[in-house]
């Protein structure tokens, strides 16, 4: 079995754009989708599910994960699935638990926010942000 495709934020975002059967699954916490904002996928042909795999505030597992993203995967009919998080790390966990399902799965290895910086900021070095891909702020949008 191939591991799965690591890729930039840059290069997902483009593949997101032309591919219609394709999904970006963001896994970070509810407090990050409304604290720091979430990728903005309305010129893109994929759809976005935000779902987290851990749930704060003690990162437990979030145990309606799996059947939550397999139900979308239905739904919507998608066979490429590209995962992100903050800055690589559980994207990756992401997409080796359904990589092992048979699913063609990609890693954001950069992440929405990416590295710290030397001040300890995030969003400035790599990632989403830091490519200046379309993202937002907002509190109207639906995690399941």
């Amino acid at each position: 079995m191939e591991d799965v495709y690591n890729i930039s934020s840059v290069e997902a975002y483009q593949r997101l754009k032309d591919q219609a059967d394709s999904a970006l699954i963001d896994v970070r916490t509810v407090e990050e989708f409304s604290s720091v904002g979430v990728p903005d996928l309305s010129d893109a042909s994929a759809e976005l599910l935000l779902i987290p795999i851990y749930e704060a505030p003690h990162m437990e597992l979030n145990p309606h994960f799996e059947n939550k993203v397999d139900e979308f995967i239905k739904n919507y009919e998608v066979n490429n699935l590209y995962f992100i998080c903050r800055s690589g790390a559980r994207s990756q966990t992401a997409a080796e638990l359904f990589k092992a399902k048979g699913y063609i799965t990609f890693n954001v290895i950069d992440g929405f926010e990416g590295k710290m910086n030397d001040d300890g900021q995030r969003g400035l070095i790599d990632g989403w942000k830091a490519a200046e891909l379309p993202w937002r702020y907002s509190n109207v949008f639906k995690v399941i």
